[in-house]
């Protein structure tokens, strides 16, 4: 499956052994977060995803399982070298963001999280 930039309104879940691919760009998720579980592939560069709160409120990233992440941020434009942004309105203390892939994952770009924590 291929993903193009945009806005994803109650967020972006990959579940089982689906394999992605991210267009460049850039995607917000507005509410419901970005969900990876299982043995998921995911892939993109160029790609920046901004993280804001929406009709079901905010949601984190949550990457865990045994999923392979290749990730790499913009190298050009208002998010050059940022590859995930978390909006700074969200309410500290709100719910921490999870990266956990396996070894032969990578994300390269900065990863924004000012007022929530992140797990990896």
């Amino acid at each position: 499956m291929t993903l193009s930039p945009g806005l994803y309104n109650g967020g972006i879940n990959i579940t089982g052994n689906a394999t992605v691919s991210f267009n460049p760009g850039t995607y917000v998720i507005a509410g419901g977060g970005l969900s990876v579980t299982g043995n998921s592939t995911l892939s993109g560069q160029g790609v920046a995803f901004y993280l804001t709160s929406g009709s079901s409120g905010y949601g984190p990233v949550n990457i865990t399982g045994n999923a392979t992440i290749n990730l790499s941020a913009p190298s050009s434009g208002p998010l050059e070298g940022i590859l995930f942004f978390q909006d700074r309105s969200i309410p500290n203390g709100s719910a921490a963001s999870t990266m956990v892939g396996n070894s032969s994952s990578s994300f390269d770009g900065t990863l924004y999280f000012p007022t929530t924590g992140l797990n990896t």
